[in-house]
């Protein structure tokens, strides 16, 4: 999700667009281009809402403002679980850890789904003969990766 990332999907996408450009494979080209557009709904800053936005009122009647499930679950994301972001944090105060956490689990499914689909696109692509440097290979990511019980 960090732009900074090597494999930020933004840059992924960009290689596969490069390699796809020329394919007469109409379908894989579409398939990308679905990929990206989906990949573009998911704004950490954005307010945009991807199913869901809530209010929530407390027992002396004071109301939040209404919330995108994306503010929501960028700031548990960003907020109660990575950065302790505090700006994120107060403005999803009166929402409290729950509603963010409910905001959060299917955004991160999504994104879950996303980096599936871009793999598949990817293993498509070498199939079709629209070659990379080096096969895609799940170990050498995770070679030196510690794994727990």
């Amino acid at each position: 999700m960090l732009q900074e990332d090597s494999v930020h999907y933004i840059k992924v996408l960009n290689a596969l667009g490069y390699f796809a450009k020329n394919s007469p494979d109409e379908k894989l080209r579409n398939a990308l281009a679905a990929i990206r557009s989906d990949w573009n709904r998911i704004q950490p800053k954005g307010k945009d809402i991807l199913g869901a936005s809530t209010q929530i009122e407390d027992a002396e009647g004071n109301k939040s403002e209404f919330l995108s499930d994306t503010e929501l679950a960028f700031a548990y994301i960003y907020g109660d679980v990575v950065h302790n972001d505090v700006d994120r944090l107060a403005a999803t105060k009166m929402h409290g850890v729950k509603e963010r956490f409910k905001a959060a689990a299917p955004i991160v499914c999504f994104i879950m789904v996303l980096t599936i689909a871009t793999l598949n696109v990817t293993r498509n692509m070498r199939k079709a003969g629209l070659s990379m440097a080096n096969p895609i290979c799940p170990r050498a990511a995770s070679r030196n990766a510690r794994w727990w019980p």
